[in-house]
């Protein structure tokens, strides 16, 4: 193989690399957009049950809208839940691929089985 056609080979895989890592970060960071997303959401939820709370301590009556601003807020807290826990695993998941790509490259070609 020529020097050149050497180069664009590599040239190409790097470039396949970049890609990949790229679309990498891209997703991990829309997850945690998403998640500050939620996040506002459910504090949006938690200033809205103060102001119900307090109007109905105020007049001396139940508010109806108290409930479905509870099961809001319950609803809220379990999707940051489950997005955090899909963050996490996503991280746990690229720390072990990093890890496997290390060990590939630490052991010597004739010693792979």
């Amino acid at each position: 193989m020529s020097g050149w056609d050497e180069f664009k080979s590599n040239a190409g895989k790097i470039a396949s690399k970049a890609a990949s890592k790229v679309g990498e970060l891209a997703d991990a960071a829309t997850a945690r957009i998403k998640l500050q997303g939620v996040k506002l959401r459910l504090c949006e939820a938690y200033e809205k049950l103060g102001r119900l709370t307090y109007k109905s301590y105020k007049q001396g009556t139940d508010s109806a809208g108290i409930d479905a601003v509870i099961a809001e807020i319950d609803r809220l807290r379990a999707k940051i839940k489950k997005l955090e826990s899909d963050i996490k695993a996503a991280r746990k998941t690229k720390e072990a691929a990093g890890k496997s790509q290390q060990e590939d490259k630490e052991v010597p070609p004739e010693e792979k089985s």
